[in-house]
């Protein structure tokens, strides 16, 4: 099997167990076969640049990780652990609890609301947080 083969296969399967990303509903969504999907994923085709970079997106990594150039699935990107080691105070973020407020936080950011205003509510949010737990 190639790297590419073998990653695509990997982010396919993740995006299986979630969102039930089959060969076939991949291969509908770039207007492939099921068959072609396959072959890309054993290694025996290799996509265009401009699907190799279109599945990048989708799987949200970089087209450096698809191509196996690198094992970061985004540069600079920080994973759960690597955020809960650097600033382990923000744990819960990643609990039931905080993903309430990032959805909050989204939502707010979504409606085009200034930045400073958007960390201004952050900060309130977090400090009403801080005294609840009190």
């Amino acid at each position: 099997m190639s790297v590419f083969g073998d990653r695509l296969k990997l982010l396919r399967n993740e995006k299986l167990k979630t969102h039930g990303l089959t060969q076939k509903k991949l291969g509908n969504m770039f207007n492939v076969e099921k068959g072609t999907v396959s072959n890309w994923e054993n290694g025996n085709r290799t996509p265009d640049i401009e699907v190799i970079s279109k599945l990048a997106d989708l799987f949200d990594v970089s087209v450096d990780y698809l191509l196996g150039r690198t094992d970061k699935r985004k540069p600079n990107h920080l994973t759960k652990e690597d955020m809960i080691k650097l600033a382990p105070e923000y744990a819960w973020l990643f609990e039931e609890e905080g993903l309430k407020y990032i959805k909050l936080v989204e939502g707010i950011k979504a409606d085009d609301i200034p930045p400073e205003a958007v960390e201004e509510i952050i900060d309130t949010i977090l400090k009403y947080r801080h005294l609840n737990k009190k």
